[in-house]
């Protein structure tokens, strides 16, 4: 973690500043940091527009279940997409059309349709 951090301090994304005991920092994203943070927020919606059509259903899908497979084994904190919520039943329609569930929209999802930022998300329980 101090690596990351001194890493996007030495390029002058973030400060740290001591905390309120000797070992605790406080970090903050400067100016640029900040920049840098909002050209990137939509980094998987550019990702796969930038495909073509064919590919993008089965990149996005991989791609999710990567962030799902990282976060269960604690490498990243809680991303809010489709495959780590407790709502998604994968693979429960048959055909490549639609082959998963959203049981709180109540509806099939296509590969397309799987989200990145759900506002609706609840986390899986293991």
């Amino acid at each position: 973690m101090s690596d990351a951090v001194s890493a996007l301090e030495r390029k002058g994304l973030l400060i740290r500043s001591p905390g309120s005991d000797g070992r605790r920092r406080l970090l903050a994203l400067t100016d640029r940091g900040f920049q840098v943070s909002a050209e990137l927020s939509a980094w998987d919606e550019q990702l796969v527009a930038a495909l073509p059509e064919p590919d993008r259903a089965t990149t996005l899908h991989t791609l999710l279940r990567v962030i799902a497979d990282l976060q269960r084994s604690g490498a990243i904190s809680v991303a809010r997409v489709c495959t780590t919520c407790r709502f998604f039943g994968p693979d429960e329609h048959p055909g490549p059309k639609a082959p998963h569930h959203c049981h709180l929209m109540r509806k099939p999802l296509a590969l397309t349709e799987l989200r990145t930022d759900c506002p609706e998300h609840a986390q899986a329980t293991a």
